[in-house]
């Protein structure tokens, strides 16, 4: 678990990366987003007319390692 002092930086800079390749609307979500005392992952939620290239942009991004999950619409 990160305390939120360092998970929320880390989730800004990965939302403006996100927002660099998707069309549509992108939030932080979660524990991040509540701004709890630490946080386990990072969620995001992304709006985008596409999803299956939204989560191939996602993937294509130098920091994404590996998708854990993605809840379909």
């Amino acid at each position: 678990r990160l305390p939120i002092g360092v998970a929320l930086p880390q989730a800004r800079a990965f939302l403006d990366a996100l927002r660099g390749v998707l069309p549509g609307r992108v939030e932080i979500a979660g524990s991040v987003r509540r701004f709890a005392e630490t946080a386990a992952d990072l969620d995001f939620v992304a709006e985008t007319p596409n999803p299956d290239a939204a989560v191939a942009a996602i993937a294509a991004l130098p920091t994404v390692a590996d998708l854990v999950e993605r809840t379909p619409a």
